[in-house]
């Protein structure tokens, strides 16, 4: 009976969209409790804590994930979740590639298919959100190799 449950997308889907929100409300849960800590706000927190600056924009990166599965067409899907797993992957969240590569898989829809026109803006945008994750990464590694 479990098989035929997780043999379903829909489940998946569930499962990736409350990974994706459940994971940012711990993040951004943990920044409050950091700035609460530290007694200062959360401004003031994520100056002094700049590591902790680039893993809330990959949360709200997450969270915009997680609304655009929520309200994406059937028709765009495919498209979406290839982007999505390269985003994921470089953002070294592997949880979420993990789901994501599920999610497709169990949904019999292929990855990397062709973009269509009208999937130009989802195309785009997507590479604003690659473009941001690289930046994040590349400010990341710095951030390693100064420390």
């Amino acid at each position: 009976m479990l098989k035929q449950v997780l043999a379903r997308p829909a489940v998946y889907k569930k499962i990736l969209l409350g990974y994706w929100i459940g994971s940012s409300v711990i993040l951004f849960g943990y920044l409050s409790l950091v700035a609460l800590d530290l007694g200062k706000s959360l401004p003031a927190t994520l100056q002094t804590m700049p590591s902790l600056a680039l893993v809330t924009i990959i949360a709200g990166l997450n969270l915009l994930l997680a609304a655009a599965l929520w309200k994406i067409q059937a028709t765009d899907r495919p498209l979406f979740l290839s982007l999505a797993l390269v985003q994921q992957l470089l953002s070294l969240n592997f949880v979420g590639a993990l789901l994501i590569y599920f999610y497709q898989r169990f949904s019999q829809q292929k990855f990397l298919q062709k973009p269509t026109t009208d999937q130009g803006a989802l195309l785009l945008s997507f590479t604003l959100v690659i473009l941001l994750t690289l930046f994040v990464l590349l400010i990341r590694l710095r951030l390693e190799f100064i420390n």
